[in-house]
């Protein structure tokens, strides 16, 4: 029963945090627009850091002091190109763990406790789900790419998996 009622409590707050911008980004009835994101891929979070002082980098230099990139062989193997010229990145990096972890973005967005509520309040909500214990450590990202249009937003960042929904900031 108590399972039940996390579930219940995760899927409301997951459905409160719809895709819904700041008022500059309006489709054309004026109802506020989706923000639209890139998820990263091919970046690691390096080892003399412990953790980021914010999770919204708007400079590549801040993101080089904390990323570094994984390029792998083939043609999808190359990182993800961040033009900080146009965009800025939100960064959810979870503690290191010997456990197998999935990490990726569910949405961007307004959120409330209310449906149509506008809050003025707006979060990233990124899942994780735990696979099998490992024979070594791994320290779980998720980079999404934003256009720099919603730069001047405050962003919460929410992770939420299993029975639990964490603010990492």
């Amino acid at each position: 029963m108590k399972n039940i009622l996390y579930l219940l409590a995760a899927l409301f707050i997951l459905s409160a945090c719809t895709q819904r911008s700041n008022d500059s980004a309006k489709d054309k009835e004026g109802k506020p627009a989706e923000i639209t994101f890139v998820e990263a891929h091919g970046y690691f979070f390096k080892n003399n850091q412990d953790s980021l002082a914010s999770s919204k980098i708007t400079t590549r230099e801040e993101f080089d002091k904390y990323f570094g990139a994984a390029t792998v062989m083939g043609e999808k193997g190359k990182p993800t190109e961040i033009d900080f010229g146009k965009s800025f990145v939100i960064a959810c990096v979870m503690p290191e763990t010997d456990v197998e972890t999935e990490l990726k973005p569910v949405s961007v967005g307004e959120f409330s406790t209310r449906p149509g509520e506008h809050t003025g309040k707006y979060g990233c909500l990124f899942s994780f789900k735990k696979g099998e214990k490992q024979s070594f450590t791994i320290r779980p990202v998720s980079i999404i790419i934003l256009d720099r249009e919603f730069v001047d937003i405050d962003f919460s960042v929410f992770t939420a998996g299993e029975e639990v929904i964490n603010r990492v900031n």
